[in-house]
């Protein structure tokens, strides 16, 4: 595998910034110029047990500092899964650049995990991405075919540590990752003032 032509993509959050200006700076990485929130939706996994929730959080990290030097190229490895294995999505990347788009996949990653530890402000951005995503044109069987494609990538890459304790914390973040992002896609237009929902 080549290595990537530029350095390591962020990873660890930097302790004068709070979690809100870390998932905004990702954002605009995404390409999301304003915040536009819309009402959070409870993850699941908040109701198990808080050292549950840790032990996962600490595998996620983990296998993504390892990742973090080689990002690009495991993005890069990713697409060239998923439209292999799933031809009919290519016209939805007809005129993009992938370059951007592996940048994107990797900054939604680290967002995943960097978040995962505050199960409300991430389900608030997952909302928001769930529903450009529909207006990009992804459908809901589209993200089984992601998760797929993206546990065979994370797994070829993590091959030396990986395990079923690895395998099951990546599976069940992915999985609650869609189910909120489709939440999101029911929606029709975001709520852009959020100052009178959160508490």
């Amino acid at each position: 595998m080549t290595k990537p032509s530029r350095a390591p993509f962020p990873l660890i959050t930097p302790p004068t910034k709070s979690m809100n200006d870390v998932l905004r700076e990702n954002l605009c990485i995404m390409g999301f110029r304003e915040l536009t929130l819309m009402p959070t939706t409870p993850m699941t996994r908040t109701i198990q047990r808080k050292d549950q929730i840790t032990r996962q959080a600490d595998l996620l990290e983990k296998s993504i500092t390892l990742l973090s030097p080689r990002g690009e190229t495991v993005a890069a490895r990713f697409y060239e899964v998923l439209l292999f294995e799933n031809p009919r999505l290519r016209p939805l990347f007809e005129g993009v650049s992938m370059a951007a788009q592996y940048r994107k996949l990797w900054t939604a990653l680290v967002l995943t995990v960097q978040g995962y530890r505050h199960p409300e402000q991430l389900s608030k951005i997952l909302l928001e991405l769930g529903l450009k995503h529909r207006k990009y044109g992804v459908n809901p069987e589209d993200y089984r075919a992601v998760r797929v494609s993206l546990m065979k990538t994370l797994k070829e890459f993590l091959d030396e540590i990986w395990s079923d304790q690895l395998d099951r914390a990546w599976s069940q973040a992915l999985e609650e990752v869609s189910r909120i992002m489709l939440k999101g896609a029911e929606h029709t237009t975001p709520v852009k003032d959020m100052s009178t929902q959160e508490t």
